[in-house]
């Protein structure tokens, strides 16, 4: 349930920055940010039919851990923010 929840959270806060970011705002991510933890998650939990295995997710304590610290990275405004193509990827 921890990680749906935090899936969701960090779903929408995505969602909400693009939605402001489309209306000419300036989104501040952080610099240097590393999707490895995030793309080693989903290889092992999400399968080839996109479906995610939540409660696998939910019973493993590091894994939970490694996606918080995943989204940590984005929970403030940063202060170094990102520029050239890692901000033009956000």
């Amino acid at each position: 349930m921890k990680a749906k929840l935090l899936f969701a959270m960090f779903s929408l806060s995505m969602l909400a920055r693009l939605a402001f970011a489309s209306k000419g705002e300036t989104v501040t991510v952080p610099a240097n940010v590393s999707h490895q933890a995030w793309d080693v998650l989903l290889k092992k939990y999400v399968n080839d039919r996109g479906l995610v295995a939540y409660g696998e997710w939910k019973n493993n304590p590091t894994d939970l851990m490694a996606l918080d610290d995943y989204l940590k990275q984005f929970a403030e405004n940063p202060q170094t923010p990102a520029s050239g193509n890692d901000a033009a990827a956000c």
